[in-house]
């Protein structure tokens, strides 16, 4: 019962301030601490189109358990890791990278960060060890909101959102929610210290 009343109590620490940030293309959406959500559960999702009020983005920190070579026969010796991207198209597979339109048809997310192009140029810059496994990310799946959907989530405290530095994007993934914070304001900071499963504490 005293763990009742002191969360009830410190409530307010979850509540998000109004940002002048809109979710567009480039920024981080970092899910507040206790978002019920088994796939949304403290991820964090690099946004790359807001077309027409409608958002796609890549969970940054979720791997899928898959390697490349599970995902592609013709790599099967690779175990180059495959994150779990987001709950729509989870068949199919997507990549983040920072090689611009070297891979023709990539589109630009920001500066030096851009996802997709031509799937076969991709492979073919796999086979010859092009791509440095630090420099590109797979994912199977989006993420995806449509129209008035996101504002709705942001209306509600379900996200912050935050400027990065693309960096980020392909650094280790265990830590990556807890880091993220350090992209937004200072008061958020004491999100690091709750506990996921605060019944359990």
């Amino acid at each position: 019962m005293a763990i009742l009343h002191m969360m009830k109590l410190d409530m307010d620490i979850f509540q998000i301030n109004g940002t002048s940030l809109k979710p567009t293309k480039g920024r981080l959406l970092i899910a507040e601490p206790i978002l019920p959500d088994v796939i949304f559960s403290r991820s964090v999702v690099l946004l790359v189109d807001d077309a027409n009020n409608k958002h796609m983005g890549f969970i940054l920190n979720k791997t899928s358990g898959i390697t490349l070579g599970q995902v592609l026969p013709e790599f099967e010796n690779s175990d180059h890791k495959v994150n779990l991207g987001g709950p729509v198209d989870t068949d199919k597979l997507f990549y983040l990278h920072t090689y611009g339109d070297i891979i023709s048809g990539a589109k630009q997310v920001s500066d030096n960060l851009w996802f997709g192009g031509d799937f076969d140029t991709m492979k073919e810059m796999l086979r010859a060890n092009v791509l440095s496994p630090e420099k590109i990310l797979f994912f199977l799946g989006y993420s995806g909101w449509i129209e008035g959907q996101l504002k709705t989530e942001l209306d509600e405290g379900a996200w912050l959102v935050a400027n990065i530095n693309p960096d980020f994007v392909f650094t280790e993934d265990e830590s990556k929610w807890s880091r993220s914070l350090g992209f937004v304001d200072e008061r958020y900071q004491i999100w690091r210290n709750f506990p996921e499963d605060p019944e359990l504490n």
